[in-house]
């Protein structure tokens, strides 16, 4: 019965990671001013003439007159979701810094969580395996 319980005490464990992975990923906007939202979105929003820039540290026109776009978009009541999609729409998903976590996308943000629990259960169960041997030999 023991042995359940490190499992069990286990996958809660992974259950409360990947939960916390989520929230933190998913960077809710509740509670926050327009202007805080807007410059959220323009961090996580590629200028298009710029290197490697976001719209919100770029000083281009574009990058300006997005931003106002933004603006307009949390103003008239939409998410950050629905202006990053409009994006997209308009200028392609290479206008994100950051991937969307849909489709094929969705599963390079999971793979390395999975990796990484997965080797973590490998090690634990070889270190149990492993105590329990020298209990043996002892």
């Amino acid at each position: 019965m023991k042995k359940r319980h490190i499992y069990v005490i286990w996958i809660l464990l992974a259950v409360a990671i990947a939960a916390s992975l989520y929230v933190g990923a998913s960077g809710g906007s509740s509670g926050t001013s327009v202007a805080q939202r807007v410059s959220q979105i323009a961090s996580q929003v590629r200028c298009p003439v710029c290197d490697g820039l976001s719209v919100e540290a770029s000083s281009a026109p574009i990058a300006k007159d997005l931003k106002n776009t933004i603006t307009k978009d949390v103003i008239g009541g939409m998410t950050l979701d629905q202006v990053e999609h409009s994006l997209v729409e308009r200028y392609g998903s290479s206008i994100l810094l950051r991937p969307q976590r849909s489709g094929i996308t969705l599963f390079v943000w999971l793979v390395p969580v999975i990796v990484i629990l997965a080797g973590l259960g490998v090690l634990i169960r070889f270190y149990y395996l492993r105590s329990r041997r020298k209990s043996w030999v002892k």
